[in-house]
């Protein structure tokens, strides 16, 4: 998917994206560091697809250097203003403007789903250094969670189906397998789970879900109406505006032979 591309989605909600996405566990990352044993003083790494810089800020100081890099420059000018000291980059992952065999460790926080796979396979082999790791950071809510069944029982009256009086399914996604990997020349597959409970502040949380492309089917009338919704559910569930949410990190890895 081309800069331009990407440009024209994320310009409306790049603000916004922290609040409704939050951040990793200090637990899953910290996991990806030691099995990639990164050496803050001689690693190199890329966070590619990093959006605002929710891996980054994380990790930021755990390497020689840290590379973030999106297609999306309205992420990016984001990013540039929440961490103006970082190494940033607009560029597509299936096209790395990196030499070969440099790289100790590549995250992919959140954004797996968006690639090429195949050639991102072929460009991460050839920027990963022998022995060098990839880690897909994938965060999906658990059964436990409140919000995303929330939102979407709210959101779905004003869709196609819901208008037209269809029952409601319930959907829910699962990590990738990445299948390919193996062919390009990866090995050593781990897949570990951790949970989290995020906190989220309600205004966020309501910016945020307000930006999820519900404008583009909604009239301004029915936005009124779902926030008004959204908002008074939400604070019914939060404790002094802040909203604290289970999730699960699933953290898939594997290392170039």
């Amino acid at each position: 998917m081309s800069s331009l591309h990407w440009h024209k989605i994320t310009q409306g909600y790049a603000r916004t994206y922290d609040d409704y996405r939050g951040g990793y566990s200090s637990v899953s990352l910290d996991h990806i560091l030691q099995r990639a044993r990164i050496d803050r003083h001689t690693s190199v790494i890329l966070d590619l697809a990093c959006g605002t810089g929710a891996v980054t800020r994380q990790i930021s100081e755990a390497a020689h250097l840290l590379v973030s890099m999106d297609a999306a420059f309205p992420m990016l000018a984001q990013a540039r203003q929440l961490y103006p000291e970082n190494c940033l980059a607009c560029a597509n992952g299936e096209q790395l403007p990196l030499p070969p065999d440099n790289l100790d460790l590549v995250t992919i926080g959140q954004a797996v789903h968006w690639f090429n796979l195949p050639a991102l396979f072929g460009e991460l082999k050839r920027v990963l250094r022998p022995g060098g790791w990839l880690a897909v950071i994938s965060r999906y809510p658990s059964p436990a969670g409140r919000l995303h069944a929330l939102v979407e029982r709210l959101r779905y009256p004003y869709t196609k189906e819901g208008r037209q009086g269809a029952p409601q399914w319930s959907t829910s996604s699962s990590p990738s397998n990445l299948s390919g990997l193996e062919r390009a020349g990866f090995c050593d597959y781990e897949r570990v789970v951790f949970e989290h409970t995020m906190e989220l502040t309600v205004a966020g949380y309501l910016r945020g879900a307000m930006e999820r492309g519900l404008r583009s089917y909604m009239s301004s009338a029915d936005q009124k109406a779902f926030s008004a919704a959204l908002e008074s559910e939400l604070n019914a569930i939060a404790e002094n505006g802040i909203l604290r949410e289970p999730f699960f990190d699933y953290v898939f890895m594997a290392r170039k032979a």
